[in-house]
């Protein structure tokens, strides 16, 4: 009887360790997204999420809001004694977008999600055919033929961005409006 729950024990450990450590392809529905990078072991790489976390978003957006009267972004404004408007200063980025996205897939919380470099924008424009056809085999929604922000700064106010339809890649204003696809590493 020991003989046999030691085998059954080896066992379970082996299937345990196997499924853990399962080797993925490019193209794969596996770690919350879309897997488009994979090293040469076959067990670390980069996905995407099957949907864009932002739409028609800047790169950066400096805004003044105010307090305690609600507004369009859910802020609110405090008025004082004397009827001025309490304002406060707040920033909004695409990578926040990225980094509030979470998502739920075979009862696993991925939230560790981040804006792409301009190299791993690039990565996901040259697989964006296997990426669509996964994600919309996944009720998620295939890369528009837009720009897509990348992570990269030019400078003070210019960030890189890819152009999906040919591939192009440009720094442009951090004031203007792009999509944004959200990405993990496994």
């Amino acid at each position: 009887m020991k003989n046999l729950m030691l085998l059954f024990c080896i066992g379970l450990f082996s299937f345990t360790s196997i499924s853990q450590n399962k080797k993925v392809t490019v193209g794969d529905f596996a770690y919350g997204g879309i897997v488009f990078y994979v090293d040469e072991s076959g067990e670390h790489g980069l996905v995407c999420s099957k949907v864009d976390v932002g739409e028609n978003v800047k790169w950066v957006e400096r805004k003044v809001i105010r307090k305690n009267n609600r507004l369009s972004n859910n802020m609110t404004t405090n008025k004082s004694l004397f009827g001025s408007k309490n304002k406060v200063k707040q920033d909004f980025f695409a990578s926040q977008l990225c980094e509030n996205f979470e998502v739920t897939e075979e009862g696993k919380k991925y939230n560790d999600w981040y804006l792409p470099t301009k190299e791993e924008l690039n990565l996901m424009y040259l697989q964006k055919e296997k990426i669509n056809e996964t994600s919309l085999a996944n009720q998620g929604k295939a890369f528009g033929k837009t720009y897509y922000w990348a992570s990269t700064e030019e400078d003070f106010t210019r960030a890189w961005t890819q152009y999906f339809y040919n591939g192009k890649q440009i720094d442009t204003y951090k004031k203007y409006k792009h999509n944004v696809r959200a990405i993990r590493a496994f």
